[in-house]
């Protein structure tokens, strides 16, 4: 479904846009290339390029470290030792870093689009090496040389076999340089999507018929784009009307909500303040005092203790007798 609906939008671009398409950024679904391929909407003499979402393929890169970090085995078969299992574990935002910077920095020089993807794939291959304490092939933009008391974890790594499973992350993320050196991914797709949802109540309603889903789509598009105005918009368009002073009033306050979180950040305080203690449980001491019991007290305990012991033995000794 999915892929036959973006195919009959690139044969629609031209009728409704005039434009073309002739690069589509994609999250790593096949089947929607493979339609492409096959209906040709341009013609058979355009290929259309397929540019893989960043984001997805970071994701997808730093799954694969978490779940190498996870095994007690490497795939080799050998135990790792948890240092380096943690280690790993502690690093993976690192491990990701030094690829979007690679990215941001790579994509930016004034050269040809082929050098740019040598480049970066360089850099992406190097990322592990410079995580690990091994900076010999670090470009000087990003590395300016071993830290002090840093160490070179490779060697270490090499042992116990977990560099052949991390490099092979690796390899799988430099193979995509030529779409990481764009820099680009499908956010605006995914953000219409959820208000999508939002309004169409997800799968769990039919609004199929009578034209309903796709009204909600429009209202969705229409929010996507205008934000808390949409409710004006819509308003007039339904009732031919301006909005009430009620109305008015509730979107200039999400619009001044939304202006002053933008320039200030959420200024709601999440601190949780000490009152002191609940009144039904007493009050709390610093020091607990330790209340020992007086001698003739505790001797008369014990002699009653004694006492229900003796009897206690005496009723089993009956009670096994009669039996």
């Amino acid at each position: 479904m999915e892929s036959s609906i973006i195919v009959e939008g690139f044969k629609e671009s031209i009728p409704m846009h005039n434009i073309i398409y002739d690069k589509l950024i994609g999250d790593g679904d096949s089947s929607v290339m493979k339609n492409l391929n096959l209906t040709k909407p341009y013609g058979p003499d355009l290929n259309i390029k397929k540019i893989e979402c960043t984001n997805h393929l970071l994701r997808n890169y730093i799954n694969r470290i978490r779940e190498i970090a996870g095994r007690r085995k490497c795939t080799n078969g050998n135990i790792v030792p948890g240092v380096q299992r943690t280690f790993l574990k502690n690093n993976l935002l690192r491990l990701r870093y030094a690829v979007t910077e690679a990215i941001k920095f790579r994509s930016k020089m004034k050269i040809n689009t082929t050098e740019k993807i040598k480049l970066l794939k360089s850099d992406i291959l190097n990322g592990p090496y410079h995580v690990f304490g091994y900076h010999t092939h670090c470009a000087q933009y990003f590395c300016m040389g071993p830290k002090d008391s840093e160490n070179n974890l490779v060697p270490d790594l090499e042992k116990s076999g977990l560099w052949n499973d991390i490099l092979a992350a690796r390899n799988l993320l430099a193979y995509h340089s030529s779409s990481l050196i764009h820099n680009v991914n499908n956010n605006c797709v995914e953000n219409f999507n959820s208000v999508v949802a939002k309004y169409v109540g997800g799968k769990r309603i039919n609004f199929s018929l009578k034209g309903s889903y796709q009204t909600r789509c429009h209202i969705a598009l229409t929010s996507l784009n205008t934000g808390s105005s949409h409710i004006s918009i819509l308003h007039k368009k339904m009732t031919k009307a301006s909005p009430g002073v009620f109305t008015k009033r509730f979107i200039e306050q999400r619009k001044t909500k939304l202006r002053r979180q933008q320039l200030f950040g959420n200024t709601k305080s999440t601190k949780k303040t000490y009152i002191g203690p609940d009144r039904d449980y007493g009050c709390i001491q610093e020091e607990p005092q330790i209340l020992d019991m007086e001698p003739k007290e505790f001797n008369i305990k014990k002699l009653q203790f004694l006492e229900r012991l003796s009897k206690t033995n005496e009723e089993i000794k009956t009670i096994e007798k009669s039996v």
